[in-house]
């Protein structure tokens, strides 16, 4: 639980400290356009036994990010957002919420208006899971990697989609032998899918 506390105030450092450093940089991103916002709408699709056992179904998948081209062919992202899922346990309804503060490395080749890309990062998760009236929240660190293609609609705008696979544990609830519930750890992974519209500045 320290190491899990740790990181995530790692995170929250790096967050607040971060726009001074991005100041200091040249300009080097797309159009001479060297950071950019996007928002993301897409879908979590769960993907883990753990989830697999509770039948969760696909949910909702929300972000806004925050970026700046340290080079050509890198950008720092600073992600928040929302995902959620839903399946059962027992007789009760299960939902999960999922608040993350993420950081990632992107790793891009513009070729003109397309520019495919590589992503790595981590972040910490504010987890609450709610079955029928009983309520869990915790913060987590996780990971994650996937790829994306942005379209340049010109210097300032574009869109793209993008595929993340999360990889992230926190407690739940399970139903015991005696009819009650208890908590434990279970596996939260996902594929997070996006359609993304940014802006250049």
């Amino acid at each position: 639980m320290l190491i899990v506390k740790a990181v995530i105030f790692m995170l929250f450092l790096w967050v607040a400290t971060l726009p001074g450093a991005l100041y200091a940089q040249s300009p080097v991103g797309t159009g001479g356009k060297s950071s950019y916002a996007v928002l993301k709408l897409g879908s979590f699709f769960p993907e883990s036994s753990d989830l697999e056992k509770q039948d969760a179904k696909n949910g909702f998948a929300g972000q806004v990010g925050f970026g700046y081209y340290l080079a050509r062919f890198f950008a720092l992202e600073i992600d928040l957002g929302y995902l959620e899922t839903k399946g059962s346990l027992g007789n009760l309804g299960v939902k999960y919420g999922l608040y993350p503060l993420e950081v990632t490395g992107r790793f891009g080749l513009p070729l003109g208006f397309v520019e495919p890309y590589l992503a790595v990062g981590l972040g910490g998760y504010y987890v609450k899971t709610r079955a029928g009236n009983l309520e869990n929240t915790s913060s987590r660190a996780g990971f994650f990697g996937g790829a994306g293609i942005n379209l340049n609609l010109g210097e300032n705008f574009f869109i793209g989609a993008e595929a993340r696979y999360l990889v992230l544990s926190a407690p739940t609830y399970y139903v015991t032998p005696y009819s009650t519930y208890a908590t434990t750890n279970i596996d939260l992974d996902g594929i997070i899918v996006t359609g993304n519209l940014g802006f250049r500045f």
